[in-house]
């Protein structure tokens, strides 16, 4: 396990880049417009992730899987958030499930995003980040190293961002 985390590493190290080398106005601007604004919401780097993209795209519906101390803090910010589908947004804690079988289409709108923390955990999950990333529906994916990001935009070309935090 220590070696597939110091690959994984490594090789996320080589990839990342920030919002300079990023061709896509939808990224580049959620990523300066939210994530590489200060301050931080949350010393988690994966809650202030939650928090400043909740925030940017003003979230109303969302679903917590695996984590109700997240749960607070998102409610603590939106206190008028709802649970029903078609959701907003989906944070997914640990991706232990088949990738697929965490969104169904009805679930989810255009403009919906899945946060998943621990995509690195161990080889098992990262595979099925892997494996999730290539779902036809999904036009945008951004790797964080530590969480990771889908988007379901129906007019965006597929692409993939492997973003430093």
């Amino acid at each position: 396990m220590m070696l597939f985390k110091l690959q994984s590493y490594v090789k996320y190290i080589v990839r990342a880049t920030n919002e300079h080398d990023v061709h896509s106005p939808f990224v580049f601007n959620f990523l300066t417009q939210a994530l590489y604004q200060k301050p931080k919401l949350s010393k988690d780097k994966t809650l202030d992730i939650l928090l400043k993209s909740s925030r940017y795209f003003n979230i109303r519906r969302a679903r917590i899987i695996g984590n109700e101390g997240y749960t607070a803090k998102l409610v603590e910010k939106h206190p008028i958030l709802g649970q029903e589908a078609p959701l907003d947004v989906i944070y997914v804690e640990h991706m232990e499930k088949e990738p697929l079988s965490l969104v169904s289409a009805e679930d989810v709108h255009n403009d919906s995003f899945v946060l998943i923390n621990h995509i690195r955990k161990d080889s098992h999950a990262f595979h099925a980040w892997r494996t999730l990333i290539e779902w036809p529906q999904i036009s945008v994916s951004i790797d964080f190293y530590s969480c990771g990001m889908i988007f379901f935009r129906k007019e965006q070309e597929k692409q993939h961002f492997t973003i430093r935090i």
